[in-house]
Parts: structure tokens; sequence; C-alpha cells
């Protein structure tokens, strides 16, 4: 009977366990790696992983169990990791955003959902980061906003933690709720940003997919048209409305339009080497 009873639970485990695809190779412009953010991940929480190979074949994500990390966070997901970004630029500014995919999202035992995207929206300017909002709200109540976000207008003023061009962020777990993306933080009194958490022990960037960059649209479409509930925001229908959210109401990037097509990009205007 013991050994039945171990042996459902090894299955059981097998099941939940999902599947790691392999990631889609990296390919973006110059201007979506210059800013593409750093990430880490507190010890309650997934990894972001691949949402779709070049097979077209798409993560089946995790069902629900007894912990909000369990079967997701293991160092095989990082390194098979995927993110995906699109621009629009106009006016003077770029928004950049950032999608990320996570099998599932929970916070206690059996709750949340399989699948999460999250993303972040990283404004600039030339070459500086003028605002970064992360975590769009998509609760009735809450669909007009992003739940952080942080400008940086001048040095002297900017409170936005980053290394280089690359905001940092970290993926966690707030208390009763479910998963987002916040600042990095700095302990009071502290210079130091907070220690990374993942297995790398250093904030993370996966392998950048740019919308102009797929291997296919026919695969980007794929993805796009994701097979839940919850969607990404990349996507033509979601994209404008998301931006517009990420602007904020106070309107810190001032003439950007969210919904315009992009008539200017200096990605090939040579405004200085990236970095990392």
């Amino acid at each position: 009977m013991k050994s039945n009873f171990l042996s459902l639970i090894g299955l059981l485990a097998i099941t939940s366990a999902g599947e790691i695809l392999d990631p889609l190779p990296e390919a973006a412009s110059r201007k979506e790696l210059r800013f593409q953010p750093y990430l880490d991940f507190d010890m309650d929480g997934c990894y972001n992983t691949a949402a779709i190979d070049e097979n077209g074949r798409r993560n089946p994500g995790i069902k629900k169990g007894f912990s909000s990390s369990e079967y997701c966070r293991d160092d095989a997901h990082l390194i098979n990791s995927n993110a995906y970004s699109r621009k629009r630029c106009n006016h003077g500014y770029c928004a950049i955003m950032y999608e990320y995919y996570f099998e599932k999202d929970q916070s206690i035992a059996l709750s949340g959902n399989r699948h999460d995207w999250e993303n972040i929206v990283v404004f600039t300017k030339g070459d500086k980061i003028v605002r970064v909002a992360a975590t769009e709200e998509h609760s009735f109540l809450l669909q007009k906003k992003y739940r952080y976000a942080r400008d940086c207008m001048d040095d002297d003023d900017c409170d936005i933690p980053s290394e280089g061009r690359h905001p940092k962020l970290v993926y966690h777990k707030v208390r009763g709720d479910l998963h987002n993306f916040r600042f990095a933080k700095k302990e009071d009194g502290e210079s130091e940003i907070e220690e990374a958490e993942n297995h790398f022990g250093h904030f993370y960037k996966s392998a950048l997919v740019g919308w102009d960059h797929w291997p296919s649209d026919e695969l980007r479409d794929s993805m796009v048209n994701w097979h839940d509930s919850i969607k990404p925001s990349i996507g033509d229908k979601k994209f404008g409305r998301a931006l517009e959210k990420a602007a904020g109401s106070d309107r810190m990037v001032p003439d950007f339009d969210p919904y315009q097509e992009s008539d200017d990009d200096d990605d090939e205007k040579g405004e200085g080497e990236d970095e990392d």
C-alpha cells in the first residue's frame, strides 16, 4: 500500500512538472536590447521561461499545486527563457514593452491560475530612460493604470534602479495576492541594490525576441493569440492601450502617442555603443 502511494506521488510530480521548451534565438533591435530590464525573482515565485518554440509548440503551463514556486523554479527554466519586445517611437519618445511568460501564478495552495503574462514598459528619449512602468492592472476597477511606475526626467531626480541603461526589477509575490514586478530595492542607508535570489546570483536577462525579428509572422501570431484567458499585451489588439496606461495620467512622456505607428526610430542613427 505504501509503495503504491509513493508511486502515485511520483507520478503526480512528473505530470505536474510541465515541459521546458527550447527558447527562440535572440534577435531584436539595438534599442530593444540596449534598454532590456535586468530581472531577479524572489524565492516564492516562478522563473519566466519560453512561451513557444521554433516548431510552434506553445508552453502547456503548470497546474496549480501546493507551493507558489513548485515545479517552475529550476535553473533550466531560466536558461531556456525568452523575453519578447515591441517598440513604438514618435514625437521624440520611444516606448518599449518587454513581455514575460510564466507557467503559473498562484498565491496559496491550489489558488491562482495556469499561465501568466507580465510586462514592463520602458520609455526613452534619445539614449536616456525617462519612465519605467511595471505590472499592468487588468481588473475592472484598476484597468487604467500600471501598479508601479517611476520617472527620470533629469539626472538629478531619478530613482529608477538600474545598471547602465538596464532597469532592475524583481518578480515577487504580494502578500495575500498573486505575483508581479516591482522595482529592485535599496536597504535603508545602503547604496547597493538588494542581492539577487535566483540560481545564478545576479540580475538576469533572457534571450530577447523583438517584434520585427521573429523567425516568422505565423509563429509570432501563434504566441500573440494565446489560447488562455490571460494573454500577452504585445499584440495589436492590446498594445496601444497598454502603452497608454503605462504612460500615466500625468503624461510624463508629453506628446507621445501610444496609438500612432512609429514615425521615427534612432536604432540606426549611431547614438552610442550598446551597454551591457
